[in-house]
């Protein structure tokens, strides 16, 4: 049995998760951004350099990128785009909302992701250490521009729910 197996498998995962969030940030981008456009760039170079590391440290330990995983994770987020949000052909005020909480998940995965790698010792900790820290530091801002983006879409649809 591979010794790396579970190390290999556990990055492949998070490679696939990486990738699925790169490409909601283009499609994101895709609709100009808006006053979210800066956000927007810096989470896509993030998510470009976890997933250049990541490859070289499947590379590192002789493993090739888990093609049929980073596939499902494209196909995943297309699939998303077919939400409908309760409109057929256009945005509805609830997409930048739900956008955000998908691109929130990812950098927060990817940031449990570096944290893990430098608990277990299997990454040097500097590299791994700024990674996480600036994958939370874009979770706090994307989780400050998805509340924006609640009040937005959801202000004024009810009075107040309770039990």
């Amino acid at each position: 049995m591979d010794d790396r197996r579970y190390l290999r498998i556990y990055l492949g995962d998070h490679l696939a998760v990486m990738r699925g969030g790169r490409a909601l940030v283009s499609r994101m981008q895709g609709g100009g951004g808006g006053d979210i456009a800066g956000l927007l760039a810096e989470a896509a170079r993030e998510l470009d350099r976890g997933d250049a590391l990541v490859t070289a440290f499947l590379r590192q330990i002789g493993a090739s990128r888990p093609w049929v995983k980073v596939g499902a994770a494209t196909v995943a987020e297309r699939v998303g785009r077919l939400k409908l949000n309760g409109r057929l052909l256009r945005p509805s005020p609830l997409s930048p909302l739900v956008e955000l909480e998908g691109l929130g998940t990812c950098l927060a995965a990817t940031a449990a992701m570096w944290r893990a790698l430098g608990a277990a010792d299997v990454a040097a900790p500097d590299l791994v250490e700024a990674r996480a820290e600036s994958c939370e530091r874009l979770v706090l801002e994307v989780e400050r521009q998805r509340l924006a983006a609640a009040r937005r879409a959801l202000e004024g649809e009810v009075e107040t729910l309770s039990q």
